[in-house]
């Protein structure tokens, strides 16, 4: 999945549009649609667990159609442009994340068989 998402920045707090890729569980996030090299990539699924993505029902986050994609190291405060984008992403995520629930639990149970 890939689209333009809000951003918020962890110190000025400021909303930044960044273009975001999630491939393979790492969403990445460009300055724009065309740059090859990505300004940072969070990783979804770590030792400590699989991220999860929160929506901002309560308007918390100052902005429509906001969200909080929580992992092991961050914590990013995202937006969609829309109810739809939103709905979109917050689905790639959850799917994603079910997907690496079920790997994690087949491994567990491939380590605990005795040959």
């Amino acid at each position: 999945m890939q689209g333009w998402l809000l951003k918020q920045g962890a110190v000025l707090r400021r909303w930044t549009r960044r273009f975001y890729r999630l491939d393979r569980g790492v969403l990445s996030y460009y300055p724009d649609d065309k740059s090859p090299r990505a300004l940072d990539s969070v990783l979804l699924l770590s030792p400590s667990g699989v991220a999860g993505a929160e929506r901002d029902e309560a308007g918390a986050l100052g902005v429509e159609h906001g969200f909080t994609l929580r992992t092991a190291q961050r914590e990013l405060r995202l937006a969609a442009g829309s109810a739809e984008e939103l709905d979109a992403w917050l689905a790639a995520l959850e799917v994603y994340a079910a997907h690496a629930a079920l790997r994690a639990r087949i491994a567990s149970k491939k380590l605990l068989r005795k040959y």
